[in-house]
């Protein structure tokens, strides 16, 4: 029995050497008082041989740690989509425009060449310039290619969503054949500077909820496909424009798609056929040097006043400012320098005749249901009977198609502050 006890105790030496722990010589005899909570070996049980180590020197197992989320792959900044598109010879800058936060307008919409991409420090007094970080998106044509807040890169890819910019423009062509040949043209421009804006070709897709009526205001079988407006943003005017645009739906539902929408509301006051970059260079050199004029040609305050509704051949509704005579004299002045420059204007036909589009029925929704008309009995009892006014104190330089800016206006070349 002796010998038996010293072999397990010596077994028990050698494969506890690493802990270095006693024997508990009071569980041996069967007196041991602290159980399992014991910091001794217990060897043993009176005697029998069993051996049990103490919970203190038992080795814990290591706790699961939940694995760790796997990091996002790094995404190339505005300031590497800037570079790759300054410097692609395969990508048109005039295709692309750039979102970015106005600390005072909230998100605003401009084309891609209006810009100066020089150091800050270096840019001239009313050179369009923004800090890299409030840039929100890139856009090629109408498809986003790069959205910090959604964490979208088809420019470069680097989000893993699968596609590069060439993707893009390739998929793009395909689902809009009638652009190739318009992108072909442009191979052979030259490319404009920074802080310049750029000719957009007309393609096909001329905003049909225009205030002028197109087809009937064309003096040469051609179409706007730019225009000079007020925008309209006084909300109270706004308000008047929804009131009105309610009661004509809740008479007749489906006038619901032939409302402008409020955000798109201007007064058109020059229409401009811009068939090339010379031509699109010359309207905006007219505009930039107008700027310095504007005081001469308008009175300090000029307010726009709107009361009763019209429409037009009963497909067009809308409301008419009171005339007021230094505008019509302005806009007759902004179309003769136009008309120097060899620009083709379209004229209404009347300067007088200016108005907003509150709703018009489209070509196709005509056909479709002749019997669909904006006549007089539906709008006649509308409440509303004051729409309020506006002032005319900047004027926007607009593409005519139907790309609109994140603000829901139309996509502006350039803004003129006339005082």
């Amino acid at each position: 029995m002796a010998e038996q006890k010293e072999s397990v105790e010596g077994e028990v030496e050698e494969s506890n050497t690493e802990t270095e722990v006693t024997v508990c010589q009071f569980f041996q005899s069967g007196n041991c008082r602290f159980g399992a909570r014991c910091r001794n070996l217990h060897v043993g049980e009176k005697g029998s041989g069993n051996t049990q180590l103490a919970p203190k020197h038992q080795k814990k197992k290591k706790e699961q740690t939940p694995a760790a989320p796997e990091k996002k792959p790094p995404m190339k900044t505005a300031v590497d989509v800037i570079s790759r598109i300054q410097w692609d010879s395969s990508l048109l800058k005039n295709y692309f425009t750039v979102g970015y936060l106005d600390r005072f307008l909230g998100v605003i919409e401009k084309p891609f060449t209006e810009f100066s991409w020089e150091d800050l420090a270096s840019v001239e007094y009313g050179v369009l310039a923004v800090p890299k970080h409030r840039i929100q998106y890139f856009k090629y044509r109408d498809v986003i290619v790069w959205d910090k807040t959604n964490r979208i890169d088809d420019v470069f890819g680097s989000t893993g969503g699968g596609k590069t910019i060439l993707d893009v423009i390739e998929n793009y062509e395909k689902e809009h054949p009638q652009t190739q040949e318009g992108a072909a043209g442009y191979e052979s421009m030259e490319r404009e500077p920074a802080g310049t804006s750029s000719y957009c070709p007309p393609q096909g897709n001329e905003d049909e909820d225009d205030a002028e009526n197109r087809a009937e205001l064309s003096t040469a079988k051609k179409k706007p496909n730019y225009f000079i407006a007020v925008r309209i943003s006084n909300e109270e005017v706004r308000m008047a424009v929804k009131e009105i645009q309610n009661h004509l739906i809740r008479k007749e539902p489906e006038l619901a798609e032939c409302c402008v929408p409020v955000s798109s509301l201007h007064l058109t006051l020059c229409l401009l056929h811009l068939d090339s970059q010379e031509a699109f260079d010359a309207a905006y050199a007219v505009l930039h040097d107008l700027k310095s004029e504007c005081q001469r040609l308008l009175p300090p305050t000029l307010i726009l006043n709107f009361h009763t509704l019209q429409d037009f051949h009963s497909h067009v509704l809308y409301v008419a400012p009171v005339p007021v005579p230094e505008l019509v004299q302005f806009m007759e002045t902004l179309a003769h320098r136009f008309t120097e420059k060899g620009i083709v204007v379209i004229k209404p036909p009347s300067y007088a005749n200016l108005h907003v589009t509150i709703a018009k029925i489209p070509k196709l929704l005509s056909k479709k249901n002749p019997e669909l008309k904006l006549a007089p009995e539906l709008y006649k009892d509308c409440p509303v009977t004051e729409l309020g006014s506006q002032a005319v104190d900047c004027l926007a330089f607009c593409f005519a198609g139907k790309t609109r800016r994140t603000d829901g206006f139309f996509t502006t070349l350039m803004s003129i502050n006339l005082y």
